[in-house]
């Protein structure tokens, strides 16, 4: 496809993903009961509606303080491992995979 022209599979994508979305809308019944449903709220689906959700109790915040520090700490030490390791070590790019 991409011989012809450079747009041609992303056009290709976007007539699937279109395919996808006609044939969810149209052929596949809702599966949560009438009952059971809860009305539409914008304030509720989008990210300050989650903000907001995640501020209204102590703990939701501390667990996202610690989940922050928690992936921020991850990605230090797997980013500077190599680097620390070659300098105080001597160990070389396969040595660090070997202690990590």
């Amino acid at each position: 496809l991409s011989r012809r022209s450079l747009r041609l599979p992303m056009l290709l994508a976007a007539l699937l993903n279109l395919l996808g979305i006609t044939f969810t809308c149209g052929c596949v019944r809702e599966s949560l009961q009438q009952h059971l449903r809860t009305p539409f709220d914008i304030w509720k689906a989008n990210p300050i509606g989650l903000l907001l959700y995640l501020l209204s109790s102590r703990f939701l915040v501390f667990f996202a303080c610690m989940t922050f520090l928690d992936q921020f700490a991850l990605s230090i030490v797997r980013t500077h491992m190599v680097t620390y390791n070659s300098l105080v070590f001597g160990v070389g790019r396969t040595g660090v995979v070997l202690l990590m």
